[in-house]
């Protein structure tokens, strides 16, 4: 009997507290944000809902919401990208602030919507199911690459989930961590796409022209006949499918033209 009624005394001192966490984290953003008693009432039913869904406590549901309260975000934003920030926090075993970013990270990159935040986590989630990888160490180095490259990537032409692919495939062929890869792919993609116009002191016209010549030696061109710039993607299929014909010295001159002398481990995982 008083076991039973030590633990009803527990329950009731954690509501307690959680309703206290939850107040004041409202009471938070109200000051950081122009929204309505509506929209906290709103907020407020969302936060208790997605804790008991997700079996997380109110508090961390809570700081989510701080987060991207911080960022200024609007609240529709807030209430569609938290749930999926809570999930992929649970899933590569980061803090919620660096989930926030990396979700965040590739909405910018990839100029998607907030409503599109679960779809980011359903593809991680599909490529690290299916990769000889940890699974968390799937989902946090595919967010890690992504940071260092989605926008050159973008630029170049690829789409988030074409890049995510690309970067599963890696690291479970060269066992690198996402950084690693991230930086990797970005040395290629800025020396042979109109990404190059992102990379700042990364790469000089010299370099984009002799990628450009050791591909063109081969039958691969980097720019249509109007001068522009073709599809990073089509520019690799084309060469992958010709990889195989290609002479050990013609494969090490691309490489080194391409992808750098320390980055050639990850373009040959590319072009398998």
């Amino acid at each position: 009997m008083y076991l039973s009624l030590y633990r009803v005394v527990g329950y009731i001192r954690q509501g307690i507290t959680q309703v206290q966490t939850l107040d004041k984290a409202l009471t938070t953003m109200s000051y950081t944000m122009k929204i309505t008693d509506s929209q906290i009432k709103r907020m407020s039913e969302d936060i208790v809902g997605m804790a008991k869904d997700l079996s997380i406590s109110v508090d961390n549901v809570s700081q989510i919401y701080q987060i991207y309260a911080n960022m200024q975000t609007s609240t529709e934003e807030m209430m569609k990208t938290a749930r999926p920030t809570a999930i992929l926090a649970n899933l590569s075993g980061v803090d919620a602030s660096t989930a926030a970013d990396q979700i965040q990270g590739v909405l910018n990159q990839f100029n998607l919507l907030a409503d599109e935040s679960e779809h980011i986590v359903d593809v991680y989630d599909y490529i690290s199911s299916n990769i000889s990888v940890d699974y968390s160490k799937g989902i946090a180095g595919m967010s890690e690459a992504v940071k260092n490259v989605g926008n050159v990537a973008y630029e170049a032409g690829l789409s988030f989930e074409q890049l995510s692919a690309i970067i599963g495939r890696v690291m479970a062929k060269t066992r690198q961590d996402g950084s690693t890869i991230g930086n990797a792919l970005r040395t290629i993609a800025v020396r042979i796409s109109k990404s190059n116009k992102l990379a700042g002191d990364e790469v000089d016209n010299a370099t984009v022209g002799n990628a450009a010549k050791a591909l063109h030696n081969i039958g691969v061109e980097v720019y249509t006949a109007s001068g522009e710039f073709r599809e990073l993607d089509t520019i690799m299929t084309e060469l992958a499918a010709k990889w195989d014909t290609l002479s050990d010295a013609e494969q090490a001159n691309i490489s080194f033209q391409i992808a750098a002398t320390r980055q050639t481990s990850v373009l040959k995982s590319v072009l398998d």
